[in-house]
């Protein structure tokens, strides 16, 4: 105690700053302790925080006494040895009981600095590392229990996680009194309902079919409510959950904007693929109808000229001298070869079918000739001879022709063939008309890539032209 009395102003006046820091750190640590819920031990570590600060108060009045009277004597600080044993004496016996280092430390620190080692030369070195030693302590201690505290699962940290949250929560007893609600579900009751969230039964009543704000759109799902308010969606949802046998009420709000925007641009999606698909089927079944229409005129077409062809044969043969029978095997295979002309027009060479038109008006006494080389592409081969039949069968038909000649030439622009024949000239007065036969010429001549044109006069004439083959372009 004597170095403390005969050391200087300036060192006496840092003691005391040491003690009241060492004393603030102490208060705050205790406040720390208080601020916390019971945990074990807690309830001793506030005790023995007390009996420190009590420890340390004691230290700052001593380090103040001396300051103030000096070089008085030891005497001068006399007054204060009972309050002096009265805080050590604790902690010393603290100290020994829990035998922890820190508190064991404590312990010696608070014996050093008794009343009955004041003359001892190790008392002012002691008191002055104690006092360094219980600032340490307690702001070390502080800032560990203010750490263990933020990590801690209390009321207050659940309450501020739930506040975090972007979504809503909301618990209510089964008399619907609000237990647990975050600030997001606080919100959104003032937002949809315009009525603050008292109670939890009937804020969910609400919800299901209660009046809401104005602009509040509601939306029933299967298993929750969608609400549409503000430029944001929300789906609400709720669970009864049974604790300790009272039905508590769970209500959550999820907010749904993006999921809800991207499923209504879905929906439009799909609604516009349903318009299209019902647009597609209309046209499918609208080109069906025409391609059936196509196919029943170019089956009608082949028989015109197929059919039509042999039964006016047959006709000009009797006609003309197939009357007695006599000669019976030229008439019979104008019969029973007219189904298979009908096959042969799909799959013949057009050689052959040639051959057969040639012979098959060489019955009735028609000379048909053809001067110049088919062409080699099969296609418009075929289109030739379909459009040299009908047109043959047209000049014996309705101008008594008893020759029909046809003419092919090639130029640079592709294929020429003239039909003509030596039948009874066409009336030009008379204005022509497009039937059955011609419109079919027309027709075969296009699907080959070609034009047919018709002249009158001098002489009745069906040209046809034809780009040239590939082999030749």
């Amino acid at each position: 105690m004597s170095e403390l009395l005969a050391s200087g102003a300036f060192f006496r006046i840092a003691l005391m700053g040491l003690a009241a820091l060492a004393l603030l750190f102490e208060v705050f640590l205790s406040l720390e302790l208080g601020l916390q819920r019971e945990r074990p031990g807690l309830r001793a570590a506030r005790f023995a925080e007390f009996f420190i600060g009590f420890y340390l108060l004691g230290a700052f009045a001593l380090l103040l006494t001396v300051h103030c009277r000096g070089y008085a004597g030891t005497e001068a600080v006399a007054p204060l040895a009972p309050w002096r044993w009265l805080a050590a004496v604790p902690l010393i016996f603290l100290g020994a009981v829990s035998r922890r280092p820190a508190d064991l430390s404590g312990a010696f620190f608070a014996a050093a600095s008794l009343p009955c080692f004041d003359r001892a030369r190790f008392f002012a070195p002691l008191f002055v590392l104690g006092l360094l030693f219980f600032a340490l302590r307690a702001a070390w201690r502080d800032a560990r229990e203010r750490r263990e505290r933020r990590r801690s699962v209390t009321r207050a940290s659940i309450k501020e996680a739930l506040d975090r949250l972007p979504d809503g929560i909301l618990f209510s007893d089964p008399a619907g009194r609000p237990v647990l609600a975050n600030r997001q579900m606080l919100l959104l009751a003032e937002t949809l309902t315009a009525r603050p969230l008292r109670d939890g039964e009937a804020f969910w009543q609400a919800l299901n079919g209660g009046a809401l704000r104005e602009g509040v759109e509601r939306i029933a799902l299967a298993d929750a409510l969608l609400f549409r308010a503000g430029g944001q969606s929300w789906e609400f949802s709720r669970r009864l959950l049974d604790v300790k046998g009272r039905a508590f009420s769970a209500i959550f709000a999820a907010c749904v904007t993006e999921t809800d925007r991207l499923t209504r641009e879905l929906q439009k999606l799909h609604e516009e693929l349903a318009a299209r698909a019902e647009a597609l089927r209309e046209a499918g079944a609208a080109l069906a109808a025409v391609k059936r229409e196509q196919e029943l005129a170019r089956l009608q077409g082949r028989i015109h000229d197929m059919a039509g062809h042999r039964i006016y044969l047959m006709q000009q043969y009797l006609q003309r001298g197939g009357e007695n029978l006599r000669d019976l095997g030229r008439f019979l295979p104008l019969i029973s070869g007219l189904i298979d002309d009908l096959r042969a027009d799909v799959t013949a060479p057009a050689a052959r079918l040639l051959a057969d038109l040639q012979r098959s008006f060489g019955f009735v006494g028609v000379e048909l000739t053809v001067e110049g080389r088919l062409p080699r592409d099969e296609r418009q081969a075929a289109a030739l001879i379909k459009i040299l039949r009908e047109a043959s069968t047209n000049a014996v038909k309705h101008a008594g022709a008893a020759r029909v000649a046809a003419r092919l030439e090639r130029n640079a622009r592709g294929l020429v063939m003239r039909v003509v024949n030596d039948g009874t000239a066409y009336d030009a007065a008379a204005p022509l008309r497009e039937n059955q036969g011609l419109a079919g010429m027309r027709r075969l001549a296009a699907e080959a890539g070609g034009t047919l044109e018709i002249a009158t006069s001098p002489r009745f004439t069906v040209t046809v032209k034809l780009p040239p083959e590939e082999n030749e372009a």
